[in-house]
């Protein structure tokens, strides 16, 4: 560390999550705004949200993009580079100001719509289109100005891009992450159905929900992109701060929440430059005003968080008996929903557990 506390060998962190893997846990735990190495972003990231937020009002999620329109196509593919530049930007402001990073990336914001038509929807899908890789020539960062895209990268960003990154995921059991989400969007997707004016809105926007569980509820994007960095990064890009750990890392939500948790963030901050004493377990629950500011989606996904003071017992699959869950999920979300939602988790198991095994442990 230098005597202004920040580090010495800059370090840009990417954390790497699917929505309702506990990533605001993880970040408040962390204390990022105490970090002295940390160019703090206002949101911690999130920065291709827009996409991701454009498709879904637009009712494209999970779509080919064969059906989607040349103006949805044009300007989604816009989106991506905005959000791109608005990247570069922020991350060229930290490095004048001598500062590292650590900003959280929702997998499935990053993929490329072309790749992930070709998952989704077959090979066939997506014949005759090229891929969508935002453009660096604008505001480059490190070097970062080639184009190239190798096999498995299926984000929208060029290799070198992924590559300025030291990758941390967050995983969490999908019996935990799926129903939560599902309960999240029901909750916020009420209000939308109150207000529908018409049979045709209503039946228009339960389609497009079901069309953007196709593409939400997978953990496919989150593996193949830890794949795709086990299998890129040379010796040298998997060395961090600590011995015995290399990039890409990946955390279990359970274990961040475990009587170990302490000794585990104590390694891991070490591991990627950030400040293991800054490391907080308790902490003030969220202003009212704060709470009252944010908007129905936010308010709802960071419920538990701004509530609470520490970290909230029984968040883990501790126990968890999925055959029982899924008999829990019949009686509240219905039969229809409940039988899609094990099926969901079902098909995501396999990658949680490829990830879980590669996991940091202390």
């Amino acid at each position: 560390m230098t005597s202004d506390g920040t580090s010495e060998d800059l370090k840009y962190n990417a954390l790497f999550s699917n929505p309702r893997t506990a990533s605001h846990l993880l970040t408040r735990l962390l204390n990022l705004p105490n970090q002295p190495a940390v160019h703090r972003h206002p949101d911690d990231g999130y920065i291709f949200m827009r996409p991701t937020l454009m498709r879904l009002k637009r009712w494209l999620g999970g779509k080919p993009v064969s059906c989607w329109t040349v103006h949805d196509q044009k300007s989604i593919q816009y989106a991506f580079q905005r959000s791109h530049d608005d990247l570069a930007r922020w991350r060229c402001v930290a490095q004048a100001n001598g500062k590292g990073a650590y900003l959280k990336f929702h997998c499935v914001d990053l993929v490329e719509p072309i790749s992930e038509t070709r998952w989704l929807h077959g090979v066939e899908s997506a014949q005759g289109m090229q891929p969508w890789t935002v453009s660096t020539a604008r505001n480059s960062y490190d070097g970062c100005n080639s184009s190239f895209r190798s096999e498995g990268n299926e984000t929208c960003f060029p290799d070198s891009i992924l590559k300025s990154w030291n990758p941390t995921f967050l995983i969490r059991h999908p019996a935990l992450v799926l129903p939560s989400l599902v309960r999240a969007d029901l909750d916020v997707g009420n209000d939308f159905l109150l207000s529908a004016e018409s049979d045709a809105e209503t039946q228009g926007y339960r389609t497009a929900w079901e069309d953007a569980k196709k593409w939400q509820v997978t953990f496919h994007w989150q593996r193949q992109l830890l794949e795709w960095y086990l299998a890129h990064l040379s010796d040298e890009e998997k060395h961090t701060g600590e011995e015995h750990v290399s990039y890409p890392i990946v955390l279990d939500a359970d274990d961040i929440q475990s009587p170990s948790a302490h000794e585990l963030l104590e390694k891991y901050t070490r591991a990627v430059g950030l400040d293991p004493n800054v490391v907080e377990f308790q902490w003030s629950a969220a202003p009212k005003r704060e709470v009252e500011e944010m908007n129905i989606y936010e308010k709802r996904l960071l419920d538990t968080i701004s509530a609470s003071t520490g970290i909230v017992p029984g968040k883990t699959a501790n126990g968890l008996v999925l055959e029982d869950e899924k008999i829990k999920w019949m009686t509240e979300f219905g039969k229809d929903l409940g039988a899609k939602l094990g099926v969901w988790v079902d098909e995501a198991m396999e990658d949680y557990e490829r990830m879980r095994e590669v996991r940091l442990k202390v």
